[in-house]
């Protein structure tokens, strides 16, 4: 992201951002049993560039954590929520 807020090119920017996203895709989160955090249970943290991090769990059914992004600078915010979904059947196990 650092690199997107450097360039004046729209385009160069909007380039920065998609690599940005795509090479997060490798992570992956996953949920071990037995997992059920505290309603109300945040997470809080920096990088070194002194990007912050700041998690919440705001519902418990459907499991839901509310996530904020910001640079130290204010140069760009990102903000979402992450839902983890499960379901079994008969011969199938399905994560998300």
């Amino acid at each position: 992201m650092n690199e997107a807020i450097k360039s004046k090119d729209p385009l160069e920017r909007f380039k920065n951002v998609i690599a940005f996203t795509v090479a997060g895709l490798h992570l992956c989160t996953g949920q071990l049993k037995p997992f059920n955090p505290i309603l109300g249970e945040t997470l809080q943290a920096h990088f070194k560039d002194g990007t912050k991090v700041y998690s919440e769990h705001i519902s418990h059914h459907p499991p839901i954590a509310a996530l904020l992004v910001e640079h130290p600078d204010l140069k760009y915010r990102m903000y979402g929520s992450l839902t983890f979904t499960a379901s079994m059947g008969a011969n199938y196990l399905k994560a998300g």
